[in-house]
């Protein structure tokens, strides 16, 4: 798993590459902890090279909204593939998490809130 962090004013997006499971946890957990250091911070991760993730990184994905909510701040997911996507969907996270078709639908939605 590779994880590349890009800074747009108060707007952080990590951008996941590769297979998300209980190898690979450390990784992306520790970047969405440093992402969402401070309060009320507006975290993206965008998911359009992932190809793979396991209910380890679903539990992951939820606590960190969970997190950012109780802060005061946001937590999306955006492009996800259709691996991924089907999986989200299974678990009925589409209905729990902000999920969006692509990067720059989810800008948009941060940019309006």
């Amino acid at each position: 798993m590779n994880v590349v962090k890009e800074q747009q004013n108060d707007l952080i997006i990590l951008n996941l590459e590769g297979r998300f499971d209980a190898n690979t946890k450390n990784v992306v957990e520790d970047a969405i902890r440093e992402a969402q250091a401070e309060k009320g911070s507006k975290v993206i991760a965008d998911l359009g090279k992932m190809s793979y993730i396991s209910s380890i990184g679903l539990r992951i994905f939820l606590l960190s909204a969970k997190g950012a909510e109780a802060d005061g701040g946001r937590f999306a997911l955006c492009s996800p593939s259709s691996n991924v996507l089907l999986t989200l969907e299974i678990a009925g996270f589409i209905k729990i998490l902000e999920i969006y078709k692509s990067r720059s639908e989810a800008e948009e939605s941060f940019a309006r809130k």
